[in-house]
């Protein structure tokens, strides 16, 4: 009996991303899995630049993904569109129709100019989910950290 041959696609096959965020911290129920979000992040407020972040957590969630397979986190600066941090995730043991959750700490990174950078998440360099985030100063435009 001839054994169905495997798709090789199935590698190259970008997952798909339905949730990308950041936070401050991500929280994990014992008793039923659900995860809380604490401190979605849409802006950071710094007091002056350049200034070092960290202590945050990506989440993101999706499906579509192989074992094997590899997701990029990157952040994005808005000038050079230059990686601030880049951190690679493979996916050990996946079923590609079940849906996926990563929460992968962010290492810290220097910040030098306000503006609007980009967390992304890329597949064999291809963007598969992206996330604004705004970096400002305190005296420029003030705000909080959410």
């Amino acid at each position: 009996m001839a054994k169905a041959k495997r798709k090789k696609t199935a590698l190259s096959e970008a997952p798909t991303c339905n949730c990308l965020l950041l936070c401050d911290d991500v929280l994990e129920s014992k008793g039923r899995g659900k995860h809380t979000l604490q401190g979605v992040i849409g802006g950071i407020t710094v007091k002056e630049l350049p200034a070092t972040l960290g202590g945050y957590v990506a989440y993101v969630r999706g499906s579509n993904a192989y074992v094997r397979q590899k997701l990029t986190l990157e952040f994005i600066e808005p000038v050079e569109e230059a990686a601030l941090f880049a951190i690679e995730v493979e996916f050990e043991r996946h079923e590609p129709l079940d849906v996926f959750t990563l929460i992968v700490p962010v290492p810290a990174f220097v910040v030098e100019a306000p503006g609007r950078y980009i967390l992304r998440a890329m597949h064999n360099n291809v963007d598969v989910a992206s996330s604004a985030i705004m970096i400002r100063t305190a005296s420029a435009g003030g705000g909080n950290n959410g």
